[in-house]
């Protein structure tokens, strides 16, 4: 058996090819069973590190690049810049949150969307490339963080909500084992497969979730999350109104981001790009205030604004951010028109 492996190893040692690998040799199978591996190493001087330069040996031979490193580049940069858009991923709102990329602090951003439904997504704007799976998740920038890393989410979509709610509590997730993105999964399929699931569940009321408004009394009315139990006939009716109603939502949201992005892209000199909307009221704190204070706070709003223009010595796209404060708390389209009065002038 130790000549065996020697004639082997010195054969290596040659850099002749052998006819079979170390992993070959008949004897090999009985060294572990009879405890002989510490010997047999340093009488034939065949190690762990031996063994695996011959691995290493074996699979350079075989391996071809099948693309250039700059095809390599250019998918990358393409990846990248395909999920840092506004409507691929979030950024995070805390500017404490960053992730050190390259030796550089980047801001954190979250996927909107499943990374798989993503790839689907580049696939059919690029066509021409031809990236694997694979390759596509190693080229995620480590600052941007798959959906599933997400604790609490706020300013949700409420149609995407109700959808969602109706999909995993009213239909016992039923829906959601064909595509785990909602969006998908209702342009998938029809109004007359959604019926049909509801035909094999055999129950005779569905009970659901959904946001609505809620009367408090007063003539005032909030936003809540309530518990809806419907009959199946009835239930069938409201998701069909639902599925209908977010379809057209998904089509109004889709070419919204179109069209935003294409007058980025297109956006001549001298001209400006302004995107705006409130963020929400605060309460105003004093430092060492007196307790009668605590009762009588005052509140201002904040209407943070983006301007995109192009820079006319470069050619690149560049923004400014702007922040208004008002201690007016109504979200009317008058506050609006005052906001963007001030930033035009």
């Amino acid at each position: 058996m130790t000549n065996e492996l020697k004639e082997t190893n010195n054969m290596y040692k040659c850099k002749a090819k052998p006819k079979s690998s170390i992993y070959s040799v008949s004897s090999v199978c009985y060294l572990k069973k009879y405890r002989m591996l510490s010997s047999t190493a340093q009488e034939t001087g065949l190690t762990r590190n031996t063994l695996a330069g011959m691995a290493k040996l074996k699979i350079k031979e075989n391996y071809q690049r099948k693309r250039s490193l700059k095809d390599q580049g250019k998918y990358q940069i393409a990846i990248i810049e395909f999920l840092e858009r506004s409507d691929n991923s979030t950024t995070m709102p805390n500017k404490k949150d960053v992730k050190k990329v390259n030796n550089q602090q980047k801001p954190k951003r979250i996927l909107n969307d499943y990374i798989d439904n993503l790839y689907d997504k580049f696939r059919l704007e690029n066509q021409t490339f031809k990236v694997s799976r694979a390759t596509y998740y190693r080229c995620r920038p480590s600052n941007i963080m798959p959906v599933s890393f997400t604790t609490k989410r706020s300013c949700l979509c409420i149609k995407h909500q109700n959808m969602a709610l109706m999909t995993s509590k009213g239909l016992n997730e039923s829906l959601g084992k064909s595509d785990r993105a909602l969006d998908k999964f209702y342009y998938r399929n029809s109004n007359e497969y959604l019926l049909r699931i509801v035909d094999d569940m055999n129950k005779e009321k569905i009970g659901f979730s959904k946001w609505q408004r809620i009367d408090i009394g007063d003539g005032r009315k909030k936003i809540g999350l309530v518990n809806v139990e419907l009959e199946a006939n009835e239930f069938k009716k409201e998701l069909v109104k639902c599925a209908d109603i977010f379809r057209q939502h998904v089509d109004m949201v889709t070419n919204q981001y179109d069209e935003i992005r294409k007058l980025k892209e297109n956006l001549p000199n001298g001209h400006v790009l302004a995107q705006l909307d409130f963020a929400e009221n605060y309460t105003c704190t004093t430092y060492d205030e007196v307790q009668s204070a605590y009762w009588n706070k005052t509140m201002v709003t904040i209407h943070p604004i983006v301007v995109y223009f192009r820079n006319i010595e470069n050619g690149k796209i560049e923004h400014k951010s702007f922040a208004m404060i008002s201690d007016e708390l109504s979200h009317t389209a008058a506050a609006v028109l005052a906001f963007s009065t001030v930033i035009a002038s």
